[in-house]
């Protein structure tokens, strides 16, 4: 995840709250209401091809909303 070019953890994202959330193929941008813009991508490596392939639940439902949960979970 980025901000403004600088790299963060997602759970930078708890206690904002959202105004838009943006979704292409390969990337996610959230921005807040104090006028932040975070976006969640994966920097890809060589010949690799990375995509969001699904998402639970609306994204629209997040938008207005204060994030409570905000975290990166790595497992099999």
């Amino acid at each position: 995840m980025s901000y403004y070019g600088n790299y963060c953890n997602v759970d930078v994202l708890k206690g904002k709250t959202l105004s838009s959330i943006n979704e292409s193929g390969d990337e996610i941008v959230f921005e807040t209401t104090d006028g932040e813009r975070y976006r969640m991508y994966h920097e890809q490596d060589c010949c690799e091809s990375v995509s969001i392939e699904s998402i639970v639940g609306d994204l629209k439902d997040l938008v207005g909303s204060e994030i409570l949960l905000a975290e990166e979970v790595e497992g099999e």
